[in-house]
């Protein structure tokens, strides 16, 4: 038995790999439309050149969703102006997630603010209005405590409202630049961080 990669004569795509005796190679490859040359050859890494019979590995591919021309040999993205437009604010929504429940800062301590840990501050401040006195000590993200009063509460509350806010803000600004551009390199280039 020998291997086989059985191939498009026209582009060069290898369809598929084959192992057979030289003898019988000819019977299972439909010769008016398909060629073939020994050797097995990964048909994700590999074309044949049409004109040396040789196998050549593709380049590299620049992006996941990159698909080969077998007939330009290159790498071509097939997808639209508006498909890259919802997949970037999509990420872009999924990152202002990320950001929004990764903690923020008051007064140099790291608070949590996760979805959890944004209701007890909140419930917390509820509390701290209604007692002058109120006093709690609160667990930061490093898990060491610090003791809150009455007003740092409150503050604690305002700081987690103007991060929750400034995110919010920065994830607008993005949806209309990414909606705004009108080249798949432009809407690629824009990043959260960026000015």
């Amino acid at each position: 038995m020998n291997p086989f990669s059985v191939f498009d004569p026209a582009t060069g795509s290898i369809v598929r790999n084959v192992s057979t005796s030289t003898t019988y190679i000819e019977g299972i490859y439909d010769a008016s439309k398909e060629d073939y040359v020994e050797g097995f050859y990964d048909l994700n890494l590999y074309y044949i050149d049409t004109s040396s019979r040789q196998p050549a590995l593709l380049p590299s591919k620049p992006s996941a969703w990159h698909v080969f021309d077998f007939v330009t040999k290159q790498w071509i993205d097939p997808r639209t102006l508006e498909q890259v437009q919802t997949m970037t604010w999509g990420a872009m929504k999924s990152l202002r997630a990320q950001k929004e429940f990764a903690g923020f800062t008051w007064d140099g301590s790291v608070f949590d603010s996760d979805q959890t840990s944004q209701s007890r501050i909140m419930g917390a401040v509820q509390l701290a209005g209604m007692s002058p006195a109120f006093e709690v000590p609160w667990t930061l993200k490093d898990n060491t405590v610090r003791v809150l009063s009455a007003g740092d509460t409150v503050a604690v509350g305002a700081a987690l409202g103007t991060h929750i806010a400034a995110i919010f803000a920065r994830a607008q600004e993005l949806r209309l630049e990414i909606y705004a551009a009108t080249t798949i390199p432009a809407v690629e280039a824009i990043t959260w961080d960026a000015p």
